[in-house]
C-alpha cells in the first residue's frame, strides 16, 4: 500500500530526527548550554515531522480511514490526533527554551531537556502504535482506490514543499554533524 510506504519512510526520517535530538539532549546536560543545532533541529521537526508529516495524516489519511472504522478504531485514531497535539506543545515549550537560553534567562537549558524528553517519550509511543495498530488497521480498511486518493492527496501537500530528497539530505547532514553515525538504511 503506497500510503503505508510513505508513512514507513517518513517514520524512518522522523527517527533520524529522534536521535538527533537525544544527542542534542546529552550534550546540553553535559554542558548545560544548548548546542547551536538544536535550533536547527526543531524547526525542521516544525517543518517536516509537526509539518508536512502530520498534515498528510491528519487532513488525508485519517478522514480517509474515519469513513469505514468501527467505534474502537475511531478512537485509536483520535488518540493519535491528541499525541499529534501533545507533541506539538512539547515543540513549542522547547523552541521557547531555547530561544531563552540564547538571551540567557536561567533555567531555560534544563527546561528545554526536561520538554525534550516528555517530547522523544510520547513519539516513541506514538510511532509504535502507528506501526502496530494504525497501519495493520489501514491494510484492512482502505480500498486500492482509498489508497490513490490519499496518495494524491499526499502529492499536493508535497506540492509546495521542496524535494523531498533535498529534506532527507538535510537530516541526514545533521544526523552526521551531530556525530552520529549515517543510518545503515540511508
Amino acid at each position: 500500500m503506497k500510503t503505508i510506504d510513505t508513512l514507513e519512510r517518513e517514520h524512518e526520517w522522523i527517527g533520524w530526527m529522534a536521535e538527533c535530538l537525544e544527542s542534542q539532549i546529552a550534550l546540553a546536560q553535559a554542558e548545560d548550554i544548548l548546542p547551536e543545532a538544536a535550533y536547527e533541529l526543531l524547526s525542521l521537526y516544525e517543518q517536516f515531522a509537526d509539518g508536512r508529516h502530520q498534515d498528510k495524516e491528519e487532513s488525508a489519511f485519517f478522514p480517509e480511514l474515519l469513513s469505514s472504522a468501527d467505534e474502537h478504531e475511531r478512537e485509536v485514531l483520535q488518540k493519535l490526533l491528541l499525541d499529534h497535539e501533545a507533541e506539538r506543545r512539547h515543540l513549542d515549550a522547547m523552541r521557547q527554551n531555547v530561544l531563552g537560553a540564547v538571551y540567557g534567562e536561567p533555567g531555560c537549558v534544563r527546561a528545554f531537556v526536561r520538554e525534550a524528553h516528555d517530547y522523544l517519550d510520547l513519539h516513541h509511543a506514538h510511532m509504535l502504535r502507528e506501526t502496530e495498530i494504525l497501519f495493520p488497521m489501514a491494510e484492512r480498511l482502505l480500498s486500492p482506490e482509498a489508497d490513490e486518493r490519499i496518495v494524491k492527496a499526499f502529492e499536493a501537500i508535497e506540492g509546495g514543499a521542496g524535494d523531498p530528497h533535498a529534506l532527507r539530505e538535510q537530516i541526514l547532514n545533521l544526523h552526521q554533524r551531530a556525530g552520529l553515525p549515517r543510518p545503515p538504511a540511508a
